[in-house]
Protein backbone atom coordinates (compact mmCIF):
# COMPACT_ATOMS: atom_id res chain seq x y z
CA UNK A 1 0.00 0.00 0.00
CA UNK A 2 1.32 3.43 -0.84
CA UNK A 3 0.43 4.89 2.56
CA UNK A 4 1.24 8.59 2.39
CA UNK A 5 0.88 8.51 -1.37
CA UNK A 6 -2.86 7.89 -0.91
CA UNK A 7 -3.42 11.07 1.05
CA UNK A 8 -1.35 13.04 -1.46
CA UNK A 9 -3.52 12.01 -4.41
CA UNK A 10 -6.10 14.84 -4.05
CA UNK A 11 -3.39 17.50 -4.06
CA UNK A 12 -1.49 15.98 -6.95
CA UNK A 13 -4.69 15.63 -8.98
CA UNK A 14 -5.80 19.16 -8.12
CA UNK A 15 -2.40 20.60 -8.97
CA UNK A 16 -2.43 18.85 -12.35
CA UNK A 17 -5.95 20.06 -13.06
CA UNK A 18 -5.29 23.63 -12.01
CA UNK A 19 -2.03 23.88 -13.90
CA UNK A 20 -3.92 23.44 -17.15
CA UNK A 21 -7.25 25.01 -16.29
CA UNK A 22 -8.76 27.86 -18.18
CA UNK A 23 -12.12 29.38 -17.38
CA UNK A 24 -13.96 26.15 -16.70
CA UNK A 25 -16.72 26.25 -14.14
CA UNK A 26 -15.96 24.91 -10.66
CA UNK A 27 -17.53 21.58 -9.83
CA UNK A 28 -19.58 20.79 -6.78
CA UNK A 29 -18.39 18.58 -3.95
CA UNK A 30 -17.99 15.00 -5.10
CA UNK A 31 -20.37 13.63 -2.52
CA UNK A 32 -22.74 16.58 -2.49
CA UNK A 33 -22.33 17.12 1.23
CA UNK A 34 -21.44 20.37 2.99
CA UNK A 35 -17.75 21.01 3.55
CA UNK A 36 -16.26 20.22 6.92
CA UNK A 37 -13.19 21.59 8.67
CA UNK A 38 -11.72 18.29 9.76
CA UNK A 39 -11.81 14.56 9.47
CA UNK A 40 -14.79 13.41 11.47
CA UNK A 41 -14.06 10.36 13.58
CA UNK A 42 -16.82 7.77 13.78
CA UNK A 43 -18.39 7.13 17.15
CA UNK A 44 -16.17 5.26 19.57
CA UNK A 45 -16.92 1.62 20.17
CA UNK A 46 -18.97 0.81 23.22
CA UNK A 47 -16.85 -2.27 23.91
CA UNK A 48 -14.37 -2.14 26.79
CA UNK A 49 -10.78 -1.20 25.99
CA UNK A 50 -7.71 -2.95 27.34
CA UNK A 51 -6.42 -1.21 30.46
CA UNK A 52 -2.67 -1.02 31.08
CA UNK A 53 -1.12 -0.48 27.65
CA UNK A 54 -4.10 1.42 26.30
CA UNK A 55 -4.25 3.77 29.27
CA UNK A 56 -0.55 4.64 29.06
CA UNK A 57 -0.77 5.15 25.31
CA UNK A 58 -3.76 7.46 25.65
CA UNK A 59 -2.05 9.36 28.47
CA UNK A 60 1.03 9.92 26.30
CA UNK A 61 -1.13 11.22 23.44
CA UNK A 62 -3.08 13.50 25.78
CA UNK A 63 0.19 14.91 27.13
CA UNK A 64 1.52 15.55 23.63
CA UNK A 65 -1.64 17.49 22.80
CA UNK A 66 -0.71 20.14 25.40
CA UNK A 67 2.81 20.97 24.19
CA UNK A 68 4.53 22.13 21.00
CA UNK A 69 6.45 19.41 19.16
CA UNK A 70 8.06 18.43 15.88
CA UNK A 71 7.12 15.36 13.84
CA UNK A 72 8.47 13.38 10.90
CA UNK A 73 6.35 10.83 9.06
CA UNK A 74 7.77 8.30 6.63
CA UNK A 75 6.55 5.22 4.81
CA UNK A 76 8.30 2.57 2.73
CA UNK A 77 6.79 4.25 -0.30
CA UNK A 78 5.25 7.65 -0.85
CA UNK A 79 6.08 11.12 0.42
CA UNK A 80 7.72 12.28 3.61
CA UNK A 81 5.99 14.80 5.87
CA UNK A 82 7.93 16.96 8.31
CA UNK A 83 6.51 19.69 10.52
CA UNK A 84 6.10 21.54 13.79
CA UNK A 85 2.88 22.15 15.67
CA UNK A 86 1.61 24.13 18.64
CA UNK A 87 -1.58 22.21 19.53
CA UNK A 88 -2.95 24.67 22.06
CA UNK A 89 -2.66 27.57 19.62
CA UNK A 90 -3.76 25.48 16.65
CA UNK A 91 -0.72 26.52 14.64
CA UNK A 92 1.22 24.25 12.32
CA UNK A 93 3.93 24.41 9.66
CA UNK A 94 4.67 21.30 7.64
CA UNK A 95 6.22 20.26 4.33
CA UNK A 96 5.34 17.13 2.35
CA UNK A 97 7.84 15.95 -0.27
CA UNK A 98 6.19 13.84 -2.98
CA UNK A 99 9.05 12.57 -5.19
CA UNK A 100 6.84 10.51 -7.49
CA UNK A 101 5.02 13.67 -8.55
CA UNK A 102 8.08 15.94 -8.29
CA UNK A 103 5.95 18.02 -5.95
CA UNK A 104 6.50 19.69 -2.59
CA UNK A 105 3.45 20.78 -0.59
CA UNK A 106 3.95 23.25 2.25
CA UNK A 107 1.11 23.95 4.67
CA UNK A 108 0.97 26.64 7.34
CA UNK A 109 -1.90 27.23 9.74
CA UNK A 110 -1.99 30.25 12.02
CA UNK A 111 -5.22 30.45 13.98
CA UNK A 112 -8.08 30.44 11.48
CA UNK A 113 -5.83 31.20 8.52
CA UNK A 114 -4.83 28.22 6.37
CA UNK A 115 -2.16 28.45 3.69
CA UNK A 116 -0.67 26.03 1.17
CA UNK A 117 2.14 26.36 -1.35
CA UNK A 118 2.80 23.89 -4.14
CA UNK A 119 6.29 23.74 -5.60
CA UNK A 120 6.71 21.74 -8.77
CA UNK A 121 3.57 22.80 -10.59
CA UNK A 122 2.42 26.12 -11.98
CA UNK A 123 -1.03 27.15 -10.77
CA UNK A 124 -2.42 30.16 -12.66
CA UNK A 125 -2.18 33.26 -10.49
CA UNK A 126 -0.40 31.43 -7.68
CA UNK A 127 3.08 30.75 -9.06
CA UNK A 128 5.63 30.91 -6.21
CA UNK A 129 2.91 32.17 -3.88
CA UNK A 130 1.03 30.85 -0.88
CA UNK A 131 -2.67 30.17 -1.32
CA UNK A 132 -4.96 31.26 1.51
CA UNK A 133 -7.88 28.93 2.22
CA UNK A 134 -11.09 29.18 4.17
CA UNK A 135 -11.16 25.80 5.92
CA UNK A 136 -14.95 25.64 5.80
CA UNK A 137 -14.79 25.48 2.01
CA UNK A 138 -12.75 22.27 2.04
CA UNK A 139 -14.45 18.91 2.29
CA UNK A 140 -11.84 18.02 4.88
CA UNK A 141 -8.42 19.21 5.97
CA UNK A 142 -7.05 15.92 4.64
CA UNK A 143 -6.99 17.77 1.33
CA UNK A 144 -4.08 19.75 2.81
CA UNK A 145 -2.46 16.55 4.14
CA UNK A 146 -3.36 17.16 7.79
CA UNK A 147 -5.98 15.78 10.17
CA UNK A 148 -6.47 18.96 12.17
CA UNK A 149 -4.13 21.80 13.12
CA UNK A 150 -4.21 20.53 16.71
CA UNK A 151 -3.50 16.91 15.74
CA UNK A 152 -1.94 16.77 12.26
CA UNK A 153 -0.97 13.07 12.39
CA UNK A 154 -4.29 11.77 13.71
CA UNK A 155 -3.06 10.45 17.07
CA UNK A 156 -6.34 11.13 18.85
CA UNK A 157 -8.23 9.15 16.22
CA UNK A 158 -6.02 6.11 16.75
CA UNK A 159 -6.34 6.41 20.53
CA UNK A 160 -10.12 6.15 20.24
CA UNK A 161 -9.86 3.08 18.03
CA UNK A 162 -7.56 0.87 20.13
CA UNK A 163 -8.60 -2.78 20.22
CA UNK A 164 -5.65 -4.38 22.04
CA UNK A 165 -2.59 -2.92 23.75
CA UNK A 166 0.22 -4.46 25.77
CA UNK A 167 3.13 -2.63 27.38
CA UNK A 168 6.60 -4.15 27.57
CA UNK A 169 9.22 -1.73 28.87
CA UNK A 170 9.11 1.39 26.72
CA UNK A 171 7.10 -0.30 23.94
CA UNK A 172 3.34 -0.60 23.61
CA UNK A 173 2.18 -3.03 20.96
CA UNK A 174 -1.35 -3.76 19.92
CA UNK A 175 -4.00 -3.22 17.27
CA UNK A 176 -6.51 -0.54 16.36
CA UNK A 177 -9.69 -0.62 14.31
CA UNK A 178 -9.16 1.34 11.09
CA UNK A 179 -12.91 1.43 10.45
CA UNK A 180 -13.17 3.90 13.33
CA UNK A 181 -10.55 6.50 12.34
CA UNK A 182 -12.22 8.16 9.35
CA UNK A 183 -9.87 9.83 6.85
CA UNK A 184 -7.56 11.55 9.34
CA UNK A 185 -4.83 8.90 9.61
CA UNK A 186 -2.16 8.66 6.92
CA UNK A 187 -2.42 5.64 4.64
CA UNK A 188 -5.92 4.72 5.81
CA UNK A 189 -9.06 5.76 4.01
CA UNK A 190 -12.40 4.46 2.85
CA UNK A 191 -10.98 2.60 -0.16
CA UNK A 192 -8.23 0.85 1.75
CA UNK A 193 -10.57 -0.02 4.63
CA UNK A 194 -13.04 -1.59 2.21
CA UNK A 195 -10.28 -3.59 0.49
CA UNK A 196 -8.82 -4.73 3.81
CA UNK A 197 -12.20 -6.11 4.91
CA UNK A 198 -11.85 -7.78 8.34
CA UNK A 199 -8.12 -7.03 8.45
CA UNK A 200 -9.00 -3.34 8.83
CA UNK A 201 -10.30 -4.06 12.32
CA UNK A 202 -6.89 -5.14 13.61
CA UNK A 203 -4.14 -2.84 12.30
CA UNK A 204 -0.96 -3.65 14.25
CA UNK A 205 0.88 -0.74 15.87
CA UNK A 206 3.92 -0.10 18.04
CA UNK A 207 4.24 3.01 20.20
CA UNK A 208 7.56 3.96 21.77
CA UNK A 209 7.71 5.91 25.03
CA UNK A 210 10.67 7.52 26.76
CA UNK A 211 11.59 6.95 30.42
CA UNK A 212 8.99 9.55 31.48
CA UNK A 213 6.22 7.89 29.51
CA UNK A 214 6.23 10.48 26.71
CA UNK A 215 5.44 9.37 23.18
CA UNK A 216 8.50 9.45 20.90
CA UNK A 217 7.38 7.30 17.98
CA UNK A 218 4.40 5.48 16.52
CA UNK A 219 4.40 2.98 13.68
CA UNK A 220 1.62 0.90 12.22
CA UNK A 221 1.46 -1.60 9.39
CA UNK A 222 -1.30 -1.62 6.82
CA UNK A 223 -1.55 -5.20 5.52
CA UNK A 224 -1.42 -6.18 1.87
CA UNK A 225 -4.75 -5.71 0.15
CA UNK A 226 -5.73 -5.91 -3.47
CA UNK A 227 -2.73 -4.92 -5.57
CA UNK A 228 -1.19 -2.92 -2.74
CA UNK A 229 1.70 -4.38 -0.79
CA UNK A 230 1.90 -4.11 2.97
CA UNK A 231 3.38 -0.81 4.10
CA UNK A 232 4.50 0.60 7.41
CA UNK A 233 3.91 4.20 8.45
CA UNK A 234 6.29 5.58 11.08
CA UNK A 235 6.07 8.96 12.80
CA UNK A 236 8.65 10.24 15.25
CA UNK A 237 7.93 13.02 17.74
CA UNK A 238 10.68 15.30 19.06
CA UNK A 239 11.44 18.71 20.56
CA UNK A 240 8.40 18.26 22.81
CA UNK A 241 7.79 21.40 24.86
CA UNK A 242 10.13 23.53 22.76
CA UNK A 243 8.35 26.70 21.70
CA UNK A 244 7.69 27.06 17.98
CA UNK A 245 7.16 30.34 16.16
CA UNK A 246 4.86 29.97 13.17
CA UNK A 247 4.21 33.15 11.22
CA UNK A 248 1.81 33.88 8.39
CA UNK A 249 3.65 33.38 5.08
CA UNK A 250 3.94 35.75 2.14
CA UNK A 251 3.30 36.52 -0.67
CA UNK A 252 -0.28 35.30 -0.51
CA UNK A 253 -3.20 35.01 -2.93
CA UNK A 254 -6.76 33.96 -2.08
CA UNK A 255 -7.94 30.53 -3.19
CA UNK A 256 -10.27 30.77 -6.17
CA UNK A 257 -13.41 28.71 -6.65
CA UNK A 258 -11.47 26.69 -9.22
CA UNK A 259 -8.86 25.79 -6.61
CA UNK A 260 -11.52 24.70 -4.13
CA UNK A 261 -13.22 22.66 -6.85
CA UNK A 262 -9.93 21.03 -7.78
CA UNK A 263 -9.25 19.95 -4.19
CA UNK A 264 -12.82 18.89 -3.44
CA UNK A 265 -13.42 17.14 -6.74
Amino acid sequence: MRALHRIAVPLVAAATLLAGCGESSPSSNANGTPATTGAAAPAASASAKPTAGSAEFEAAIADLATKPYAFLTKAKSGPQVKGSVDPTAGNIAQVADIPAAKLKVSVTVVGEDYYAKLDGVQIPGAANKWIHFEPGKLQSLNKLLINTAQDPTGLTLIAKAIVTAKKDGTKITGTFDATKVGEGVGGIGAESVAALADKAKAIPFTATLDAQGKLTALSYMVPEHGEEKADTMTTTYSAVGTAVKIAKPSPVVEATEQIYAGLNG
